[in-house]
């Protein structure tokens, strides 16, 4: 329907298994995977573990200039916040847990951190 061969579906499939977020069974169609209160809780965990990480190597780091960009970002988050304003919120937290884990300055925590955010 989409003119698309089988390989890419397949290879897109087998990445969505692989991150559990699908599920494949011989002679069956995939099937979305359930996420489980179990599933959340160590997504929570891994965040914790990394992110303390990124916050340590992140304060040896940190210029003037990046932290009074954190300091800004956390009174515009608890701004929002404080009427309700999640949506805004959400994006604001989102930027300064980015800033704090870029400001550890490795390349590879960094692409390890995003794959656990996703």
């Amino acid at each position: 329907e989409f003119g698309v061969s089988h390989t890419p579906v397949r290879e897109a499939l087998a990445m969505l298994e692989r991150d559990g977020l699908i599920e494949l069974s011989s002679y069956q169609n995939p099937k979305v995977a359930k996420v489980t209160a179990e599933d959340v809780r160590e997504v929570y965990e891994m965040r914790l573990m990394v992110e303390s990480w990124a916050v340590e190597h992140a304060a040896k780091n940190l210029t003037d200039a990046q932290i009074d960009h954190i300091v800004q970002l956390l009174q515009i988050a608890q701004k929002e916040a404080d009427v309700n304003n999640f949506s805004p919120h959400l994006k604001v937290d989102l930027l300064l847990h980015e800033t704090i884990l870029r400001s550890s300055n490795n390349n590879l925590f960094w692409k390890l951190a995003q794959r656990i955010h996703e």
